[in-house]
C-alpha cells in the first residue's frame, strides 16, 4: 500500500498538434517549455498585425529613384564611370540599379511579411507567449484544448 502513495499522478494525454505541442492532463508542453496547468489562470488568442509601412517605403524609395535615373536627374553628380561586364554604368543608371534593388527589396519583404496569431497563457509568474502560427484554426484548436483541461483540473468553486 505504502508504494501507491508514493506513486507520481500519472499523465493523461490530451492533445497532440504531431509537432511540438503536447497538452496532458497536468501540463502544457511547448518544445522544451513546461507549463503546469495549475499554475495557468487564463488562455487567450491574440492576432497581431505586422506593419507593411516599411517594405512599402523601399518600395516607394526604389520607384523613385528608378524614375529619377530614367529621367537623368542625377546625371550631373560626378562620378567616375566604370564597367560591369560590357555595361557602361553611369551615375544615372547607377540610381536605377539602387531603385531596382531598393523596389526588389520592399517586394520581397512585403511578400514574406504575414499577420500571425499568438497564445496567450497568463500565470501567477507572468504573461507567457508560448505559440505563433498563422492560422487562426490552428491555434484555437490548441487555446480550447487548453481551456478545457485547465478547467477540468480546477475546482469548480474557484
Amino acid at each position: 500500500m505504502d508504494k501507491y502513495i508514493h506513486m507520481k499522478e500519472e499523465q493523461v494525454p490530451i492533445y497532440s498538434d504531431g509537432r511540438q505541442v503536447i497538452v496532458t492532463s497536468r501540463e502544457l508542453i511547448v518544445d522544451s517549455a513546461r507549463y503546469l496547468l495549475n499554475s495557468i489562470d487564463n488562455v487567450r488568442l491574440h492576432f497581431v498585425r505586422h506593419f507593411k509601412y516599411p517594405p512599402l517605403t523601399l518600395i516607394i524609395a526604389g520607384i523613385f529613384f528608378i524614375i529619377a535615373g530614367m529621367s537623368g536627374m542625377f546625371h550631373n553628380i560626378h562620378l567616375e564611370e566604370f564597367y560591369i561586364m560590357d555595361l557602361l554604368i553611369t551615375s544615372d543608371r547607377l540610381f536605377l540599379m539602387i531603385g531596382a534593388v531598393l523596389s526588389l527589396m520592399g517586394l520581397l519583404w512585403l511578400s514574406i511579411l504575414k499577420n500571425e496569431y499568438v497564445l496567450i497563457i497568463s500565470t501567477e509568474e507572468g504573461i507567457f507567449y508560448p505559440l505563433s502560427r498563422k492560422k487562426k484554426e490552428e491555434l484555437s484548436k490548441i487555446a480550447d484544448v487548453l481551456t478545457d483541461a485547465i478547467h477540468g483540473f480546477k475546482p469548480v468553486n474557484q
